[in-house]
Parts: C-alpha cells; sequence; structure tokens
C-alpha cells in the first residue's frame, strides 16, 4: 500500500498543485458571503506535510519511464494510487492531466480558456510573482492571504482561493527554491514559478470539494506529485522532460 510521501525531487512545485481535478466529490458553496467571518485553513497543508512518507518511490519508478510514459498517463497512474490511497475517485479529462507539459503563460491561458481559473486568480498571480521578486514568499504568502480575505466573492470561490492557499504552502514546503531564487539573475525560475502558482489555481479551480477532508488531500498530494513532471522547470529541475513546441 502506499505510504504518500512523494516529494523529495526538488525542482518543480504546486505549482503544479493548482490543474488537474475534476472532482465527483460533494459540491460546495453558496452564492453570498460575509467576508469579515473568513479565515485561512491550513488543515490540507498540515494533511500534506503528515503524509509524506514513499510516494517518491512511485514517482522514481515513473521518472525512469518518462521517455515511453505521457505527461497524462504518469499523471493518471499517480492519480489511481492516491485514489486507492484514500479512498477518493477524483478523475480529470486528459487536457487537465497534460497541464504539468505546459509553461507558465500557457497554463494560465489554457485554465482561462476552459474556466478553471478567472482574472482574479491571474490577478493574484501577478501580484504574489511582484512580491517573490522585490521581496520574499512570507511577505508574498501575506499579502495573498491578505487578499483573498477582502475579496467579495462566493463561499465556494473563497473555498476555492483557501485551497489555493494550502497548495501553495505546500509547494513551499516541499520545493523551497522555486520561489526562493526569483530574485537571482539566472533564467527560468520566474517561469517555473508562475507554472507552479498557476497550476495550484487551476487545481483549485477544477476542485468541487474543497471542504471535504479525503478529497483536498487528495489533491494536494496528487499535485504534490505532479510538479516533479513540470515542463516549465526544465532545466531547473534535472529530471524535467526536454521542451517540445505544442
Amino acid at each position: 500500500m502506499l505510504s504518500l510521501n512523494f516529494f523529495r525531487n526538488k525542482y518543480f512545485t504546486i505549482a503544479l498543485s493548482s490543474l488537474f481535478f475534476v472532482f465527483s466529490c460533494t459540491t460546495h458553496g453558496v452564492e453570498t458571503a460575509d467576508t469579515n467571518a473568513r479565515s485561512i485553513d491550513y488543515s490540507t497543508f498540515q494533511s500534506f506535510k503528515s503524509n509524506t512518507k514513499n510516494l517518491n518511490d512511485l514517482i522514481s519508478t515513473h521518472q525512469l519511464n518518462k521517455n515511453s510514459e505521457s505527461i497524462s498517463e504518469i499523471s493518471q497512474a499517480i492519480l489511481d494510487e492516491v485514489n486507492s490511497e484514500l479512498a477518493t475517485n477524483i478523475a480529470y479529462p486528459n487536457t487537465v492531466l497534460e497541464l504539468p507539459d505546459y509553461l507558465g503563460e500557457e497554463i494560465i491561458e489554457i485554465s482561462l480558456a476552459n474556466g478553471w481559473i478567472e482574472d482574479v486568480d491571474v490577478n493574484l498571480i501577478n501580484s504574489f510573482i511582484s512580491d517573490l521578486e522585490s521581496n520574499d514568499f512570507n511577505h508574498a504568502m501575506s499579502n495573498f492571504e491578505n487578499s483573498i480575505l477582502t475579496l467579495e466573492v462566493s463561499d465556494e470561490k473563497f473555498e476555492k482561493l483557501n485551497l489555493t492557499a494550502n497548495l501553495i504552502q505546500s509547494a513551499y514546503y516541499d520545493t523551497p527554491e522555486v520561489f526562493d531564487n526569483l530574485q537571482k539573475s539566472e533564467d527560468g525560475w520566474v517561469d517555473c514559478a508562475i507554472a507552479t502558482l498557476a497550476l495550484a489555481s487551476a487545481t483549485a479551480g477544477l476542485a468541487s470539494c474543497a471542504t471535504v477532508v479525503a478529497c483536498a488531500a487528495a489533491v494536494a498530494l496528487h499535485y504534490g506529485a505532479m510538479t516533479n513532471f513540470g515542463r516549465a522547470c526544465f532545466p531547473k529541475k534535472p529530471n524535467a522532460p526536454e521542451l517540445t513546441d505544442h
């Protein structure tokens, strides 16, 4: 049985966590909300940290087979393992499973076109990147939290933004380099961070079970695993597949 711990390969995080999930779990949300009563719940992030034990074996297997398996095949195989372990039934179309194979701006464009994210998500991503370039992760995360707490959005949208925050924290916990290296002059880190954030937003945007504990945990675990196969961090991540034009 898989003991879900997949994050020792250190170069393309969360991002991944926003984009792989069209869940068949319970939908949740209402049209009106009391923004003053809201707070960020990091229980999914805590679950992520407590479940990092042996998924590295599964990731290693697929990294060895990455030349014969497509990104969507790898993503589906890992998703099957997560579903089996957590007794969830998350399912995604190939267009979602293939997202790790795109660069940051491409992920945003695809996600907008399919309605997985909205303009507000893009604005949050851009602000996060700007804060990372001028300051540090803690500053960027604090501003992100303050922003989503003051947005006038439905409860359902807030739950998705809360899940995005959990995925970003999980990504930083696993691969802080992606966020900490934006102030370096080397090429690649910015798009790596954009892709990580965009995948987190898309993943959360697809979630219809953001408040269901097992489902949210499965989202974070699958996201965390798939960040190890993202193209946007090549060549920063040694085992990432080589880039090809779409």
